[in-house]
């Protein structure tokens, strides 16, 4: 394929770095892309230059992102640079891929194509009748016959953080089981339960010492023996309990026991009055109970035919690794894969596409791995970073393919001051918690070197702009610590405006919302300026958000005309008027909606939303940024102990989060 003039101009304009990595055609190559560096551009141009230089369709490329919004941006880039041929090129989801896949070749996949999402409310019930089901007195039981249980929601979030990290409930069960083994022989065997109970001194932080030795010597191998899981070797709790021993001070310098208290406190129940147990017994008993209810939940989903959103991504694992025909297939129509925001990719996705790379890679072909483990923000979610932090390890089997780094130095987003200062106070905080990891454990703390070895930017700016103030306040006997903070802003905003910054272009960030009350009403009532006020408005105020979840109504239930008749309403009014010719009554909403419902009902909540943002082009709503921001934000939270089941976010939208209010401003 010829290149076109929109790629020709973008190559020019890139940096070294970024060409090399656009050029570099052979093996795999990992990018470390800081922020600023213009990933999506070089994700982009690799691909152009892939289909102009290498003898391959545009369907033998493969893109994967974290989120959808992601891989829209990649698409129109894509279609800018080479026109209709990026078309061609899958540019997906790791969980839009896997469902893509599922639907084109449902005869590979152990579980039935007629099996059917479980829904948000049979899920609870399940769980709801099983926890009930539990003996008295059960970890995981209790609450009222007539209420639901008060565990549903932390076991349905358990169940997906175990099926995206990629374990199994027989290896946590026996994890589980030889934490119990070991608490009852350290009870029956040794003395540091009546050692954990005496009054803490350095005398008994000796005692304590040789005890922990004598006993974690003796325990029987089945009690020291590391148990292997996906995600690594799990050390067993004596030998836990021994290195945290080891490595640690239990005597100060000046013969206080404060390092062995800290050692008490983190493997020790109870008190010294009533009597201490070992803490891993009762979180294990707990962990037990857990897995012995998800194998019955499981269990019932089978026996009724039915799945939830993270058994798609087991499924497809399990298709590949177990269906030479399927994987040989895959492998010869994606040879060139490419992976974005690495960082954040949990260890079951990185199992999604690891043999297609190896395949593409057996055949010649290269691959791009994109990502930064110091951006790495959706650990909550099982975003592994570990796997981008050792990528060319033996446990990533890619040993026989020498991995290629490439790093990406120039910020070209941020001011030069901006990017000095970031440098100083990264280098700093690493030498220093490297110092404390030395001092503590006697070698340096690697892991956290090689992550940040690369934190040092470059600006492409001759001119010095961008400003950082750093402040430490304290109280004083005049003010405490919220009056300090309020005096403190208004003298810095008084400063900014008086050198020419207008009120628009201020913005203060606040923790959490209980901290704008207090700052507004000081604003409005000693500076007299309406930055912000105590006013509030509610989510369900903004037409982007009530656009959303309409459209989550339609995809969830599509007998729902209201919701039907208020998406088509709105979406009608927020067109711009260049684009009301393509409005029709034949057609009032989007084709990438209507056509794709079955594909965005299965989607995860948080990527649906993106792709619906997308879709109806809420962009173009002015005034939104404050509801989206503090919306997608609650979401966040929302994913954190619940699935991305429709139904089930929805009754919390209507119930909860439609009342959630966000402090107005100049909006």
């Amino acid at each position: 394929m010829a290149t076109t003039p929109k790629f020709d101009e973008s190559f020019k304009n890139l940096n070294p770095e970024q060409r090399e990595a656009v050029e570099c055609l052979d093996g795999p190559l990992l990018v470390i892309a800081g922020p600023g560096t213009g990933k999506t551009q070089l994700l982009s141009l690799r691909a152009a230059n892939i289909l102009a230089k290498c003898d391959v369709a545009p369907r033998n490329i493969l893109c994967l992102t974290y989120t959808e919004a992601g891989a829209e941006a990649m698409r129109k880039r894509l279609i800018e640079l080479i026109g209709r041929d990026a078309y061609g090129i899958e540019v997906s989801t790791f969980h839009g891929f896997a469902s893509s896949i599922r639907s084109r070749y449902p005869e590979y996949f152990m579980r039935p194509s007629t099996d059917t999402l479980v829904t948000s409310l049979h899920q609870q019930e399940i769980f709801d009748r099983l926890l009930k089901s539990l003996p008295f007195g059960s970890s995981l039981g209790g609450g009222s016959p007539d209420m639901p249980a008060p565990n549903i929601g932390k076991m349905i979030g358990f169940v997906s953080k175990i099926k995206r990290s990629g374990l199994d409930y027989d290896t946590l069960g026996a994890i589980a089981q030889q934490n119990i083994d070991a608490a009852v022989w350290l009870t029956e065997h040794s003395e540091l339960l009546t050692l954990a109970c005496e009054r803490a001194s350095a005398a008994l932080a000796e005692r304590f010492e040789e005890e922990v030795e004598r006993a974690c010597g003796m325990a029987p191998t089945s009690l020291t023996r590391p148990i292997d899981c996906p995600a690594g070797t799990y050390v067993p709790y004596i030998l836990e309990l021994r290195d945290a021993v080891r490595r640690t001070e239990l005597i100060d310098e000046k013969g206080k026991s404060s390092g062995y208290t800290k050692v008490r406190d983190a493997f020790f129940g109870g008190s010294n009055s009533q009597g201490r147990t070992f803490k891993i017994a009762e979180q294990s008993e707990r962990l037990k109970t857990a897995c012995n209810v998800t194998r019955s939940y499981q269990s019932e989903l089978d026996q009724h035919h039915l799945y939830d959103y993270d058994d798609m991504i087991g499924d497809f694992v399990n298709a590949v690794e177990h269906n030479d025909a399927l994987r040989q297939v895959l492998q010869d129509t994606y040879t060139y894969i490419q992976v974005d925001e690495f960082q954040d990719t949990s260890r079951m996705q990185w199992d999604n596409f690891r043999l297609l790379l190896l395949g593409g890679l057996s055949q010649g072909a290269d691959s791009l791995i994109v990502g930064d483990v110091k951006q790495s923000i959706y650990r909550w979610r099982n975003g592994d970073w570990g796997i981008l932090n050792s990528l060319g390890n033996k446990e990533l089997n890619l040993n026989s393919f020498p991995v290629r780094v490439e790093t990406l130095k120039t910020n070209r987003r941020s001011e030069t001051n901006i990017i000095r200062f970031n440098n100083q106070v990264f280098t700093a905080a690493i030498d220093y918690l490297n110092a404390l990891h030395l001092n503590e454990l006697k070698e340096d703390c690697l892991p956290l070197k090689r992550a940040y070895a690369d934190v040092v930017q470059e600006s492409p700016k001759n001119t010095e702009y961008g400003y950082v103030k750093a402040a430490f306040l304290e109280p004083d006997d005049e003010h405490n610590y919220t009056e300090q903070t309020l005096l403190a802003l208004g003298e810095e905003v008084q400063r900014l405006l008086e050198e020419g910054v207008t009120l628009n272009d201020i913005t203060i960030l606040v923790r959490k919302n209980k901290n704008i009350p207090p700052i507004a009403d000081y604003f409005d009532k000693e500076l007299h300026l309406s930055v912000v006020s105590d006013e509030a408005f509610r989510l369900d105020a903004s037409l982007a958000i009530c656009m959303l979840m309409d459209a989550l109504r339609c995809l969830s239930n599509p007998e729902n005309r209201i919701a039907e008749a208020a998406l088509m309403e709105n979406y009608k009014l927020q067109m711009t008027n260049d684009e009301q010719p393509k409005f029709t009554t034949a057609t009032p909403l989007p084709e990438a909606f209507t056509s794709r419902r079955e594909t965005l009902r299965l989607m995860p909540l948080y990527e649906l939303l993106e792709e619906l943002f997308s879709i109806f082009g809420m962009s173009r709503i002015e005034k939104q940024d404050a509801y989206l921001f503090s919306f997608f934000d609650a979401v966040t939270e929302y994913l954190q102990s619940n699935s991305s089941e429709l139904d089930s976010f929805i009754r919390y939208w209507d119930e909860t989060l439609c009342s959630k209010t966000i402090p107005s401003g100049e909006m």
